[in-house]
C-alpha cells in the first residue's frame, strides 16, 4: 500500500532534486569524490614506493651479508701480516731500518751477557 500517488512521488523527487541543487550538494559530493580518488591514487603510489624501497633494502642487506662472508673467507693471517707490513712501511718509511737497529741492540746485549757469563766461569 503506497502512501503517495505516482504523481505526488514524482513531485517530491523534483522538489528534493531542486533543493539539493540549491544547496550545491552534487558539486560538493563531486569535489569530495575527486579528492578521495586523488588520495587513493597517492596512497597506491606510496604503497608501491614502500614496496620498491623494501625490496631495494632487502637486496642491499643481502649484498652486505655476502660481502661480509666473502671478506671473512678471503682475509687470512698471511694477508693480514702482509697488509700490516705494507702499512708500517708506508707509515714509517725506515721501518725495516728501525727494526734492524732494535734487533741489533738486543743481539749486542745478548752477546755481552754471554761473554760476561763465560768470563765469570773461567
Amino acid at each position: 500500500m503506497d502512501i503517495f500517488s505516482k504523481e505526488m512521488e514524482a513531485e517530491l523527487i523534483k522538489l528534493i532534486d531542486k533543493r539539493l541543487k540549491v544547496m550545491e550538494i552534487p558539486n560538493t559530493l563531486s569535489k569530495h569524490r575527486s579528492v578521495y580518488i586523488g588520495i587513493e591514487k597517492a596512497m597506491k603510489e606510496l604503497n608501491k614506493d614502500i614496496v620498491d624501497n623494501t625490496e631495494t633494502l632487502s637486496t642491499f642487506e643481502e649484498e652486505i651479508n655476502e660481502l661480509k662472508e666473502e671478506a671473512k673467507r678471503s682475509v687470512k693471517g698471511e694477508d693480514l701480516r702482509d697488509l700490516v707490513g705494507q702499512t708500517m712501511l708506508h707509515l714509517m718509511p725506515n721501518f725495516k731500518l728501525s727494526i734492524s737497529k732494535e734487533i741489533k741492540k738486543h743481539l749486542v746485549a745478548i752477546a755481552e751477557y754471554v761473554i760476561k757469563t763465560f768470563k765469570e766461569k773461567d
